[in-house]
């Protein structure tokens, strides 16, 4: 009877598990194909961002203002867009698919190249700034 009463009593709280269902796990090898393939695209991206900045700097040069203009607006928005989707994909990648190691690697090198172009930019700045500076032309 005393076991009967501490089993029906409600002032003593229910224990509630939390337990979260197992998620079925994805084949090994299906989730790096998943990854690689977005680290591809990413890659692809990425080399798109750089012809396109090419691409608009030959469209300004060898092309009158106002096509070259027309052409630098539209390579710019394009490779803007292809910079960003490059950076996207290989955080998802990263984020999604902790386990692969092309996907770090990536994401490394994309870190790296953006450091190494502030450090050159502030670089460049930095010089013109003194060049600027010594120049003693009045006005």
């Amino acid at each position: 009877m005393e076991n009967r009463i501490l089993e029906n009593n409600p002032l003593q709280p229910e224990t509630v598990t939390n337990e979260i269902p197992a998620k079925p796990q994805d084949d090994t090898a299906a989730r790096k194909s998943k990854a690689n393939l977005l680290c591809y695209i990413s890659l692809s991206l990425f080399i798109a961002t750089i012809l396109l900045f090419t691409g608009t700097c030959l469209f300004f040069i060898l092309f009158d203002y106002d096509i070259g203009h027309f052409g630098m607006k539209i390579t710019s928005i394009l490779g803007s867009f292809s910079y960003e989707a490059s950076w996207v994909l290989v955080i998802v990648a990263r984020a999604k698919y902790r386990e692969n190691k092309f996907a770090k690697k990536l994401l490394i090198i994309y870190i790296a190249i953006t450091v190494t172009a502030a450090v050159i930019l502030i670089a460049y700045i930095a010089y013109c700034l003194y060049t600027c500076a010594t120049c003693y032309m009045p006005g």
